[in-house]
C-alpha cells in the first residue's frame, strides 16, 4: 500500500489561510518592492562617486541622484509598512476563521466528551493556540522573502570585498613588476576605481544586513584583537581611505582639470610624494582584504564545506582572477586601454595560474571532505546533487572556468569582454555556493 504524503507545516499553515491568499501574496509584494526600494540608495551613491571622479559639475545631476536616494528610503519604510498592514488584516481574518471552524466542530462533539474535558482545555485550544499563530502567519510570510535575502547580501558583500582586493592588488603587482610606480596607467585608474566603489558598496550591504545598522559604529569602537571580525575591521579602516587616497593620486590630472575639485590638487600632490611606499601599504592591506572574508566564514566550525584552512587561500586567488578581469574591462571600456597592450598581455597570462590556484584550492577541499569524519563527507553531497551542484558545475566550473579558457580562442572584441564577465559571475558563483551549500550540507 502507497503511503499517504504528508503535507508540510507550511502547507497546512498556508491552507488555512487559503481565502485571503490574495491579500497574503499582496504582502509578499510589498515586502519585495521594500526591499528593492532599499538598495536604491546605495547605487544612488555610487552614481554620486562615479560623477565626481569623471569632474561633472553639473549641480543638477548630484541632486537628482540624492532625490532618488530620498525616494527609495521612503519607498522602503511606506511599502514594508502596508505589508505588515495587509499582512496583520489577512491573519486577523484567517484566525477568526479558524475559531469559528473550532467552534462549530465542538457543536458535533458527544456530550459526554465535553463534560470530560476541562474548560481550560478549551480555552487554550480556542484563544492560546490560535493565537499563537499570529507572528507566523502575520510576520514569517511576507517577511521570509527579507530574511531569505540577508544570504544574499552576505554572499554580494563576500563577492565586492573579493573584487575590490583583487582588482587593487593585481594593479599594483603589475605596476610593480612593470616598474610603473610613478605612472597614472588605465589599469591603475580602472582598479582604483573598481576597488573603491566595490568596497564602498560592500560595507553598505554589510551594514544593511545588520538587524540594527544604526548601531554598526560600536564595532568601529569596541576591539577583541581575538577575534578575526575585529581584525578585519582594522584592515578595513586602513583600507577603504587609503585606496581612496590611491584613487585620486590616479587621477590627479582629472582631479585638477575639475574646477570644483582643483584645490585637491595641493592635497594629492602631497600624497604622491609618498606614492612607492602608499602602494606597499595598500597591496598588503587588498590581500589581507581578499583573505579577511575566506579567515571570517571558514570560523564557522559547525560546517565542514567552510571550516577549512583552505578557504582563504581559495578567496585570494578568486578574488585576484575576477578582480584582475574587472580592471581589464573597466581599463579598457572606460579609460582607453588598448585589449593588447603590454599590461593586457600581462594581467591575460596571470590568469593561467591564478585559474590553476583557484582550481587545486577547491580540490583540495573536496578532498579533505572525501577523507574527513562523517558529517564532511555528508558535505560532498554539495557538489553532486541537489541545487547548489548545479550552481558549482554550471556557474563556477563552466562560466567560470571553462568558458574563459574557450573564449581565450576567440581574437575579437566580444569574446574580450564575455571572458572577462565570466570570471566575475563564476567567481560571484563560488561565494554564493560557498556560503549556502556550506551551511546546508554536513551538518
Amino acid at each position: 500500500m502507497k503511503e499517504e504524503k504528508k503535507e508540510s507545516p507550511i502547507g497546512v499553515l498556508w491552507g488555512w489561510g487559503k481565502p485571503y491568499h490574495g491579500k497574503f501574496i499582496g504582502s509578499i509584494a510589498l515586502a519585495v518592492l521594500g526591499v528593492a526600494c532599499q538598495m536604491v540608495p546605495y547605487f544612488c551613491v555610487a552614481h554620486i562617486v562615479t560623477l565626481m571622479l569623471s569632474g561633472d559639475q553639473n549641480f543638477s545631476h548630484y541632486t537628482a541622484a540624492c532625490v532618488i536616494a530620498l525616494c527609495g528610503y521612503l519607498g522602503k519604510v511606506i511599502f514594508s509598512n502596508l505589508s505588515t498592514t495587509i499582512s496583520h488584516t489577512a491573519t486577523y481574518y484567517t484566525l477568526r476563521d479558524l475559531r469559528e471552524n473550532i467552534t462549530e466542530k465542538l457543536a458535533r462533539v458527544p456530550m459526554g466528551t465535553i463534560l470530560d474535558t476541562p474548560s481550560g482545555q478549551y480555552k487554550t485550544t480556542i484563544v492560546d493556540r490560535v493565537e499563537g499563530m499570529e507572528s507566523t502567519f502575520a510576520h514569517l510570510i511576507p517577511e521570509m522573502t527579507a530574511n531569505v535575502l540577508v544570504p544574499i547580501v552576505i554572499a554580494v558583500y563576500l563577492f565586492l570585498a573579493g573584487i575590490s582586493g583583487g582588482a587593487v592588488a593585481v594593479a599594483l603587482m603589475l605596476n610593480r613588476y612593470r616598474n610603473q610606480v610613478a605612472e597614472n596607467t588605465p589599469v591603475l585608474k580602472a582598479a582604483t576605481l573598481v576597488g573603491f566603489v566595490t568596497i564602498v558598496l560592500g560595507m553598505i550591504c554589510l551594514v544593511a544586513d545588520l538587524t540594527n545598522p544604526l548601531v554598526f559604529w560600536r564595532i568601529l569602537i569596541y576591539y577583541n584583537l581575538t577575534s578575526v571580525m575585529s581584525l578585519g575591521v582594522i584592515a578595513l579602516l586602513f583600507y577603504i581611505p587609503l585606496v581612496f587616497v590611491l584613487m585620486l593620486v590616479a587621477f590627479r590630472k582629472e582631479v585638477k582639470g575639475c574646477g570644483a575639485l582643483a584645490w585637491l590638487d595641493g592635497i594629492i600632490g602631497a600624497f604622491d610624494g609618498i606614492r612607492g611606499a602608499l602602494q606597499w601599504i595598500v597591496l598588503i592591506l587588498a590581500i589581507t582584504i581578499c583573505a579577511y572574508t575566506g579567515f571570517l566564514i571558514s570560523a564557522l566550525i559547525r560546517f565542514p564545506l567552510i571550516n577549512t584552512a583552505v578557504l582563504p587561500a581559495l578567496f585570494i586567488a578568486s578574488g585576484l582572477s575576477a578582480g584582475a578581469a574587472a580592471a581589464k574591462l573597466v581599463a579598457v571600456g572606460c579609460f582607453g586601454e588598448e585589449e593588447h597592450s603590454a599590461d593586457m598581455k600581462l594581467l591575460h597570462g596571470a590568469e593561467w595560474p591564478i585559474m590553476a590556484a583557484e582550481a587545486l584550492c577547491i580540490f583540495m577541499i573536496a578532498v579533505s571532505l572525501i577523507s574527513g569524519n562523517a558529517a564532511a563527507q555528508a558535505a560532498v553531497e554539495a557538489f553532486v546533487s541537489g541545487t547548489w551542484s548545479t550552481v558549482f558545475w554550471v556557474g563556477v566550473v563552466g562560466v567560470g572556468f571553462v568558458l574563459p579558457v574557450l573564449l581565450n580562442f576567440v581574437k575579437s572584441t566580444a569574446s574580450f569582454y564575455l571572458a572577462g564577465l565570466c570570471s566575475v559571475v563564476g567567481m560571484l558563483c563560488l561565494r554564493h555556493f560557498i556560503l549556502y551549500a556550506g551551511q546546508i550540507f554536513g551538518l
